[in-house]
């Protein structure tokens, strides 16, 4: 990539990692230092990325920080040095201490964390999570904690956030109920909205107002309460009632649609030179893949091998253009590899071959950073 300042990413990296540690951030600064990161010389890589969730968190894009320091790990480790691995996981894990998001939390820990920090975490976690009270933490570890780290831990009390359906949402008060599993409330859902109770209130409604029919205010309450639940599906094998599924198939059509736009409008702009800095490709690069994740997971088994189908068209044009064109071979490497897992667990195993062979002709990498 040929940019206009030689200066390599672990700098910028470096100087926006002090810049977002203390606090607020001037926009302004976020805007430049977001410019900087367009024009270093270096290749994408886990510094390019791990900058770029930090500034879009200093923009107050949490989801949005989120997913790009999760992103880092789709790096190979010889494209991520020590502190932008660090700082991912440190990111990440305090992220999800402060939502009270503790099964992630403790997902994102490593079997044996090795420093006090992420030690302390997995403590807390254990607090939360296990019926059995967790054992003290060494007293080296809580010796090296910062004296708030030990007085949040001292009155520490928080719950752990519910697991499930969120029962303070519009469909809950809507339903009358105060928790339950998806099934549970697709049942009570559809047994309300097919209820005569529920149809006489709507014509006393409508002969009131003076305007409207019945049928047109009960399609327009179904919409809005399965929109409100097709936010809560996450995969098939949770969906036990024929409505979910019903919803489930209705999102995943729209989702392949949408990858089936992304994947065009990114190879076009690849191949007639109008694509935008490697950042804002990485930023797209994410979100098809999210928008890929979630068109697998709302698949039932014998139908996962379309959104597979759709994004091989990343192999056609986007990873040799990487590779060949942008010499982006960290980049591509985290392409051909996704792709490859990908494609053998759709059983795909020929594009599945090809993508391992296209992997490894992108090493090794020519890092500056």
């Amino acid at each position: 990539m040929c940019g206009v300042s030689a200066v390599p990413v672990a700098h910028v990296f470096a100087e926006v990692r002090a810049l977002t540690r203390d606090g607020v951030v001037p926009p302004q600064l976020i805007g430049a230092f977001q410019h900087r990161l367009e024009d270093v010389d270096d290749v994408l890589q886990g510094a390019t990325v791990a900058a770029m969730g930090l500034l879009a968190a200093a923009r107050g894009e949490r989801r949005h920080a989120q997913d790009l320091m999760e992103s880092v790990a789709w790096l190979d480790e010889r494209a991520v040095s020590a502190s932008a691995a660090e700082c991912a996981l440190g990111w990440l894990v305090t992220d999800a201490a402060a939502e009270g998001e503790w099964r992630r939390l403790r997902a994102l820990l490593p079997a044996a964390p090795q420093t006090p920090a992420l030690r302390f975490f997995a403590h807390l976690a254990a607090r939360v999570l296990d019926a059995a009270p967790p054992p003290p933490l060494p007293s080296d570890d809580w010796y090296q904690l910062p004296v708030e780290a030990r007085q949040f831990s001292e009155q520490f009390r928080r719950p752990s956030t519910p697991h499930g359906v969120n029962g303070g949402s519009l469909l809950h008060r809507f339903l009358g109920l105060s928790g339950g599993d998806l099934a549970q409330v697709a049942e009570a859902l559809s047994a309300r909205l097919s209820s005569r109770h529920l149809r006489d209130h709507l014509m006393e409604r409508s002969t009131l107002l003076g305007s409207g029919s019945l049928d047109d205010a009960l399609l327009e309450l179904r919409e809005v309460c399965e929109a409100e639940l097709g936010r809560e599906l996450t995969k098939w094998e949770d969906l036990g009632h024929p409505l979910l599924r019903e919803l489930a198939i209705r999102k995943r059509a729209a989702l392949v649609e949408e990858l089936d736009t992304r994947l065009d409008r990114l190879t076009d702009a690849c191949e007639d030179g109008t694509a935008p800095p490697m950042t804002e490709v990485w930023r797209e690069y994410v979100a098809i893949r999210h928008c890929y994740a979630r068109a697998v997971a709302l698949s039932e088994p014998a139908e996962r091998g379309w959104p597979h189908h759709v994004s091989l068209r990343l192999t056609r044009y986007f990873g040799t253009w990487l590779r060949l064109t942008k010499r982006e071979l960290p980049f591509a490497h985290a392409v051909f590899r996704f792709l490859a897992a990908e494609g053998t667990s759709a059983g795909d195993d020929t594009s599945a071959r090809l993508a391992r062979a296209s992997a490894e002709l992108c090493l090794p990498f020519q890092l500056t950073g």
